[in-house]
């Protein structure tokens, strides 16, 4: 069993790069809704997964302690993983601003709250799993 400062003690570096993802997300977002004119889904789809790939290689360079798997293997992983953080960002940019009319940044920044500790969940346990919890 890990002890739960250790479990949390890279919180602060996720939290860094989720903010570099984040920027790269919502510039990418922004870029495709509002100049290439792409339904707001298919944007928030694309822009999430450009975001999540960067996140990837900067979790396992300077966050977490990559586990003995191929790159590829921990790309796949995170970006599929990440899945449940696009179906949660879906949902709430839909929620946002289908009923609420809230701006899309506004909505965008409600769904980066709601993914952010399920993403770190989810890729702490099946991604980055520390050596000793394996």
């Amino acid at each position: 069993m890990i002890p739960v400062k250790s479990r949390f003690a890279v919180l602060p570096k996720y939290f860094l790069v989720s903010c570099i993802g984040l920027t790269i997300d919502t510039a990418l977002l922004l870029f495709l809704k509002s100049l290439l004119v792409v339904p707001y889904i298919i944007a928030g789809t694309l822009s999430f997964v450009a975001g999540s790939i960067v996140g990837y290689f900067l979790c396992a360079h300077y966050v977490f302690e990559t586990p003995g798997r191929t790159p590829h293997v921990g790309l796949t992983l995170f970006v599929l993983l990440g899945g449940v953080g696009l179906g949660i960002n879906a949902i709430v940019l839909a929620g946002a601003v289908e009923l609420a009319h809230a701006p899309i940044l506004i909505a965008k920044g409600a769904s980066a709250i709601c993914t952010f500790f399920v993403n770190y969940w989810l890729r702490r346990r099946w991604v980055f799993m520390p050596a000793a919890a394996a």
